[in-house]
């Protein structure tokens, strides 16, 4: 084989090797984008559940206070019934009173 030829030998396995290099460059860019693209999906798909659960605590606060406001509102009305009762029983009395009179 002449200098020639191996010069040529030699380029074609640069050329060969470089281009399997190019190829394997591109798979890899290939899959990074793949894999980017999942990425941004599941940081999408956690940001809508962080979103979800401060939104849920929102309103488990929210329900709370509801609790809370209706527990006392309840506790002011038995109160009231136990005074309008004392009252009732206090006008019975009287006129029972008056009846023996």
């Amino acid at each position: 084989m002449s200098q020639a030829d191996q010069a040529a030998a030699g380029q074609e396995d640069t050329l060969a090797g470089l281009e399997d290099r190019i190829q394997r460059a591109v798979e890899l860019v290939q899959q990074l984008r793949r894999e980017k693209a999942d990425l941004e999906k599941q940081l999408a798909a956690t940001i809508r559940s962080l979103s979800e659960a401060q939104q849920a605590g929102e309103s488990s606060t929210a329900q709370k206070a509801e609790i809370t406001r209706l527990m006392l509102e309840n506790e002011a009305m038995r109160k009231e019934r136990d005074n309008v009762r004392r009252r009732v029983e206090r006008l019975l009395e009287t006129i029972d009173n008056m009846g023996t009179a």
